[in-house]
Parts: C-alpha cells; sequence; structure tokens
C-alpha cells in the first residue's frame, strides 16, 4: 500500500485551471538569523537546550521528558521519512543561519565549574581503553592555557572513549564535558580507596505498608542501579540524595550523574546531602629505650672493629624486634646509643668501661591507621604489647645472637633484657576538604 507523505506538508485546497503561478518563497526574515549552523544531528544523547541545524535551519532540543527523543533514530530534524513529524516531539525550530559549521559553545572555564586538578590527558586506544566513569583531559588552548575535563559515557558508549579525542568529530559519542581543570596533571586511573564507613538510612515500606529502614553504605553512583527518591551516592566524600518524583527517573542516567560542578545538569535529579566523614591517616610512634645485659660479649679495642660490632648489634636486634610487628606497623629505626657506658656517636669510642648496661639501644616503630581507629591510648598499648614481649624474650634474643655471622656475637647469651619506659606521640593528618558543589532547587519539567 502506497504510503502518501505529502499529506505531512500539504493540505488540499480545491481545484483549479489555466497558468501556474509560483508560490511564494519561504520569508526567512519570520526566523530569526542564528549566524553560524551548529552540528548536524547524529544519534547520540542530547539534553535541553542542545541546538543542532538541518538544511540551513536550526533546532533546538525540547525540555524533558521530550529531551529524551532528541538523540533517537527517527526524531532527526526534517530528516525521517520512516516516521514524518515525529521530530516535532523532540526538537524546536529556533531559526536559520548561514550554513557555516561552528559549535555551539566553548567549555565552561569559570572557577565555579572547575573539576580541580586535571586527571591524565586523553591517549587513543581500544574499545576497552577507557571504562565508565573514566576521566581525562584535553587542553583546548595553550594562550592563555585552558584545559577541560571529561567523563567517558556507560557502556556500550563506553567504546568509542578509546577511539575518539572529547574534542574531535564523534568525541561526544564516547564523553560527556564535567568542567574545565588547573592544568596539573594528577592521575585518576587508581586513586587510594576511601577507607572511612560512609552509611545513611535506606528507608522502604515492608508488605503490610510499615516503613523499614536499615542502614546501608553510600556506594559511588553506576549505571545498573535503578535509584529511586532518597537514595543516597556519594563522589569522594561529597554525598548526594536522588530528588523525588519525577526527578528521580533521572538519576538512573549517566549524564545526570553527580560531579563537583555546582552548575551542573545533575542538580536535576539530585540534591546535595551532608559530607561522609573524612579520612584520617594516624600515625603512632612509639620509642622503647632498650638495654641488653649479655654474656660473653667481647668489645674490641680497635675503633673500627667496636664500628662494626655497632653495626652487627643494630642489625640482630633489628631482625627479631620485626617479628612482634603487624602488618599495619613500621619497624622505622634501631640505633645503639651506648656501649657499656660510653655514647656511640659520630666520632669513634675512644675508651670501653663498664659504668653501664652492655648494650643501651633506642627502637622505634609506627602505626598507621586510615579508618575505624582506637584512641592513642589503645594504639599505642596494642604496638607496646607485641614489640615489648618480643624484645624482653630472653630466648629469641640469645638464639637471634647465636644464629648471627658474626663470630664475636654468635656465642653471646642474654642475661637480661629490659625495655625502658616508652615515649608515644601521634600524629593526625586529615585528607583536604572535598569541594562541597551547591545545588539549586529543581522544577517540574514543562513543555
Amino acid at each position: 500500500q502506497r504510503v502518501e507523505y505529502w499529506k505531512e506538508a500539504w493540505s488540499i485546497l480545491g481545484y483549479c485551471s489555466g497558468t501556474i503561478t509560483p508560490t511564494t518563497a519561504p520569508a526567512f526574515v519570520s526566523l530569526p538569523d542564528m549566524g553560524g549552523c551548529p552540528g548536524n544531528w547524529s544519534p547520540q544523547p542530547y539534553e535541553t537546550g542542545d541546538r543542532v541545524s538541518s538544511k540551513t535551519f536550526v533546532f533546538e532540543c525540547n525540555a524533558w521528558p521530550y529531551s529524551m527523543h532528541c538523540g533517537q533514530v527517527g526524531y532527526e530534524p526534517l530528516m525521517d521519512p520512516a516516521t514524518p513529524g515525529a521530530w516535532r516531539d523532540a526538537w524546536t525550530i529556533v531559526g536559520h543561519c548561514d550554513g557555516t559549521i561552528e559549535p555551539t559553545g566553548a567549555p565552561n572555564f569559570a572557577p565555579t565549574n572547575s573539576v580541580g586538578a586535571c586527571p591524565e590527558q586523553w591517549v587513543a586506544g581500544s574499545d576497552t581503553k577507557y571504562e565508565e566513569g573514566d576521566l581525562v583531559s584535553v587542553i583546548t588552548s595553550t594562550t592563555p592555557l585552558r584545559t577541560a575535563a571529561f567523563k567517558c559515557r556507560e557502556w556500550p558508549l563506553s567504546g568509542f572513549c578509546g577511539q575518539f579525542s572529547p574534542t574531535s568529530n564523534g568525541g561526544n559519542q564516547g564523553w560527556i564535558h564535567v568542567g574545565s581543570c588547573d592544568g596539573t596533571f594528577a592521575p585518576t586511573s587508581a586513586p587510594a580507596p576511601y577507607a572511612a564507613r560512609c552509611q545513611y538510612n535506606k528507608c522502604e515500606n515492608d508488605a503490610s505498608g510499615e516503613e523499614q529502614c536499615t542502614l546501608v553504605d553510600v556506594d559511588p553512583w553506576n549505571s545498573r542501579t535503578n535509584y529511586v527518591e532518597d537514595d543516597v551516592v556519594r563522589l569522594g566524600i561529597a554525598r548526594f540524595r536522588c530528588r523525588e518524583w519525577p526527578f528521580f527517573l533521572w538519576c538512573r542516567q549517566f549524564e545526570y550523574s553527580p560531579t563537583l560542578a555546582s552548575d551542573g545538569i545533575w542538580n536535576e535529579a539530585w540534591s546535595v546531602d551532608e559530607q561522609c566523614p573524612r579520612v584520617s591517616i594516624v600515625t603512632t610512634e612509639v620509642t622503647f629505650p632498650y638495654e641488653l645485659s649479655l654474656d660473653n660479649l667481647v668489645v674490641p679495642d680497635d675503633p673500627i672493629e667496636r664500628e662494626t660490632l655497632v653495626d652487627d648489634l643494630t642489625g640482630v636486634i633489628t631482625s627479631f624486634a620485626i617479628d612482634g610487628l603487624t602488618s599495619e606497623q613500621t619497624l622505622e629505626s634501631v640505633a645503639i646509643r651506648a656501649l657499656r657506658g660510653v655514647p656511640v656517636g659520630r666520632q669513634r669510642l675512644l675508651q670501653v668501661t663498664t659504668g653501664g648496661p652492655d648494650v643501651e639501644a633506642e627502637v622505634i616503630v609506627t602505626d598507621r591507621c586510615e579508618a575505624n581507629c582506637g584512641s592513642e591510648e589503645e594504639i599505642a598499648s596494642e604496638l607496646a604489647a607485641g614489640v615489648t614481649a618480643v624484645l624482653e624474650d630472653e630466648n629469641v634474643v640469645t638464639e637471634t645472637f647465636q644464629n648471627t655471622g658474626n663470630n664475636a656475637l654468635s656465642t653471646v647469651s642474654v642475661n637480661e633484657a629490659i625495655v625502658g619506659e616508652i615515649a608515644v606521640q601521634t600524629t593526625i593528618v586529615n585528607d583536604p576538604p572535598s569541594k562541597s558543589p551547591t545545588s539549586s532547587p529543581s522544577t517540574s519539567p514543562t513543555k
């Protein structure tokens, strides 16, 4: 059956006879002159207000929910005979242009739209080089130096991310512009994982209609979750809460995933929530004064041989002190301070007396904790317990001496091993505060 597409454009007025006279040519003065033409339509995601051109006319993507059709096949302005007129649901003609293809707008380099330090620059690769959510940067001008940051779209569009630079033809198939950056290139591929616990109360109605709330973790946004009202996601330590109906429908779309740009389109779907706890790096340093009373220790008269003995004693103490540490603890240093009362410094020993313990040493151990740390007293107590137990275990110390390769130490046995009064010092370094975006209230979509 023949489809009469002409009826979409023409209406029958009647019949006529005689000389055919041409109708008046289209009057472009009725539409504003938009200057240079924006890019041609292509099947990709468009947002409200995006503009394309077709046959020297300029079209603007309509407001949500009609904007969801703007990138769909069958809604290309003026061009799809299979769905005549369907493009009007998605696009509105706003003017005419002179045919010169120009970009519709440069990236916004306002400080409020900055994402901070630049991620790594884009590098061409296979269709698996970049994944959804990966960030790259592209230098858009050298004078002044301006750099834009882009985020890889969700699968399957992520397959384009390695094939097209974000600023090349076809780049918008895989990349979305998220803001400017400050030109300091910082890697984004392997950031330190967020170690603290960030949670919120997720409330749902059970089968009886009674609301039940459960404490759940706040995870980063991902495209495989069907977010609903009051769901919470995070970006670093910044938290975002999904808006009410109908806006929560956008929470599931990649284009509306939260960013740190305060004026981003994500505001239509998400509102700024409170921040997650910042991760504190707690370093606890414990210094152990250590004395050893040894049988058969021979302290040589020769200064160079004594220096060798000091080095060997340091190695022996180091070897058994390590046995008292956990994976979070580090042996920072072992220093021999004196032999039989004579200090060991940068100068060689001038004499050896019996005015003190055979060996006076200092052992420094640190414990580094990044999340859910206990109090300073708890950390120091746990660290001291393990290290002291090893340092004062005379059997362990004696066995270690006997297994050394130094003949002067292999016959040594321990009479007494004493840990003195320990000193504790704690340093706390907080993560730098995350830039907190602000969001504006949203209004219901209208066409």
